[in-house]
């Protein structure tokens, strides 16, 4: 039996990782999408502070927004998937318990990501006006 729910933490451990790695490659992806944007902004007169705000308030407003569907959507799933497991494996007594560990964990992480994406974004915002808005255009002065 313990076998049994190892193999199945593993499973779960290997779709946390694939996500963080999706949120990675998601991250990355963003930021080089984001340049151009980003240059316009400063052009027309948005100040490096007005910036900063505006990139944490949009990830801290993600963070929350995920950690918000992952208890709303996710709690009510995971209690009868339990009971369920519990019963297919001869356990009928199996209680659900919150994974506090595995929540902050989770929320660890996307504060992590959301500090990660803007301080990569944070790159390149003092560069020459004209540097910034060629960037995207694949061209150089």
């Amino acid at each position: 039996m313990n076998l049994l729910f190892g193999s199945l933490q593993m499973l779960s451990l290997l779709i946390l990782l694939f996500g963080i790695i999706n949120l990675i490659n998601m991250t990355l992806s963003n930021h080089q999408a984001r340049k151009q944007e980003i240059s316009t902004l400063r052009s027309v007169g948005l100040s490096l502070k007005q910036l900063y705000r505006s990139l944490i308030t949009e990830g801290l407003l993600y963070v929350l927004v995920s950690f918000g569907i992952v208890l709303l959507v996710g709690i009510p799933i995971a209690i009868p998937v339990s009971k369920a497991v519990g019963i297919l494996f001869g356990m009928p007594n199996l209680s659900y318990q919150f994974p506090t560990m595995q929540i902050g964990g989770y929320l660890l992480i996307l504060i992590l990501f959301t500090v990660d994406s803007f301080c990569m974004g944070n790159t390149g915002f003092e560069k020459a006006l004209i540097n910034r808005t060629n960037a995207g255009n694949g061209m150089t002065f």
